[in-house]
């Protein structure tokens, strides 16, 4: 389930979970605005980075299998290669992004994680977005230079969006000063009390935080703190983000630069 997914009334008669009422039947204005901004991040986020690198490591898959069999009919070793590459490319794009939707078995996110850590951050994947679309410009012809500039513009994107949320976690993290207020600001958001938060409850923890966020970074944020890619962000998650976020990303006092920012 994406952060769209989470916002959404199962039904067209059922209100907006979003908007909450206080004992006496009154909208809090807080919470109100809070809502209101929320639901605009997902209207503007409708389809993530996430399915258009789905879409586009479909698009690879399928002008590489039409280029390895042309090369292979023209007799051209170069091109048979790249194609390969392209299509393995591909399929690991398709994993990647696909994970999120469609049960493949675990080993194969396991050993891919494994082997290829960078994609647990979404600069990482941007990387392989645009090192797949370079490829597709080496066989020049109208379909691959269509694919390969698509490839790329979604890796600028995902490496953008990463920048973006390591900047809003920055924030976030500056205004939690200990691990008691990081507790208490678990609690307050965890209404369901299932000790985990889900999208939704984490756009209201940063919106309350004051943390304005885009759509693609607030997905970006949430997908960096969950480890485990459950979509529920667990305590120990949250308290493992706090806790070695200092060592590993910004200090409270000093600037940020590019890749410290990066998530």
């Amino acid at each position: 389930m994406g952060l769209f997914d989470a916002f959404q009334p199962k039904n067209a008669t059922e209100k907006s979970p979003l908007k909450v009422k206080d004992p006496q039947g009154a909208v809090s204005e807080k919470i109100r605005r809070q809502s209101i901004q929320a639901l605009q991040l997902v209207k503007e986020g409708r389809f993530t980075v996430h399915v258009f690198a789905f879409l586009g490591g479909i698009a690879l898959v399928i002008s590489s299998i039409i280029d390895a069999i042309e090369s292979f009919i023209n007799n051209d070793p170069a091109e048979i290669m790249i194609s390969l590459y392209t299509l393995c490319l591909g399929c690991l794009i398709i994993v990647i992004e696909g994970s999120r939707k469609i049960s493949f078995p675990k080993a194969w996110m396991y050993n891919i994680k494994f082997y290829f850590r960078i994609v647990d951050y979404a600069w990482g994947r941007g990387c392989l977005y645009c090192l797949a679309g370079s490829l597709q410009f080496t066989i020049q012809n109208i379909v691959n230079s269509c694919v390969g500039s698509y490839m790329i513009i979604i890796g600028v994107l995902a490496v953008l969006s990463s920048f973006g949320a390591g900047v809003k976690l920055a924030e976030l993290h500056a205004q939690i000063d200990s691990k008691r207020d990081l507790k208490a600001c678990f609690s307050k958001f965890d209404v369901d009390s299932n000790g985990s938060l889900n999208s939704k409850e984490f756009a209201l923890l940063m919106l309350d935080m004051d943390v304005d966020c885009t759509y693609h970074e607030l997905e970006a944020c949430f997908n960096a703190i969950d480890k485990n890619d459950d979509e529920r962000i667990s305590y120990e998650e949250f308290n493992e983000w706090w806790s070695g976020w200092g060592k590993k990303h910004l200090h409270r006092n000093t600037s940020p630069n590019f890749t410290d920012i990066l998530v």
